[in-house]
């Protein structure tokens, strides 16, 4: 696995899956995101306990969810429940109290990509003493939404 990516194939959608330290989620968007996003998504990720982020890319929106601990459901399906909603709303399925079948089958497929994802990828941390991310971003993507669970909910 190149990439901690899941795709789901019947919506033309995926994400990425990132797990442990905030700073794998940071080095991975920085190249990615305008500075004025990037700079809010860090903010963001020092302040919660996991993350659900869609973002335009050259041809599209791409998702990326942060569960720091795979252990910790409730912050992986509530991570995933977000996705879930991101990707229903930008195929145009309608997910509300009275069409809820869409999303929870949807929210399940993500629950079981993200665990396989989270099986299989090994990480590539930078080496002690390595210089983390410059901070400074220098791609073109925007956030399209972003959503967070807060530590205390996770404690």
């Amino acid at each position: 696995m190149k990439q901690p990516y899941y795709r789901i194939p019947v919506f033309n959608a995926g994400f990425y899956l990132f797990t442990g330290p905030s700073q794998r989620v940071k080095d991975f968007l920085e190249p990615r995101l305008l500075p004025c996003s990037y700079e809010s998504v860090c903010r963001d990720l020092d302040e919660c306990g996991g993350y659900s982020l869609a973002y335009t890319v050259k041809d599209g929106v791409e998702n990326l969810l942060w569960v720091p601990d795979m252990e910790d459901s409730i912050v992986l399906f509530h991570e995933a429940l977000h996705c879930g909603f991101n990707i229903l709303k930008r195929v145009g399925v309608p997910a509300d109290g009275n069409n809820q079948e869409a999303i929870a089958y949807l929210q399940g497929e993500i629950v079981r990509g993200a665990r396989k994802v989270a099986a299989k990828y090994r990480y590539k941390d930078k080496a002690p003493g390595e210089e983390p991310a410059a901070g400074v971003a220098q791609g073109s993507g925007k956030v399209c939404s972003s959503h967070r669970i807060s530590q205390e909910a996770t404690a």
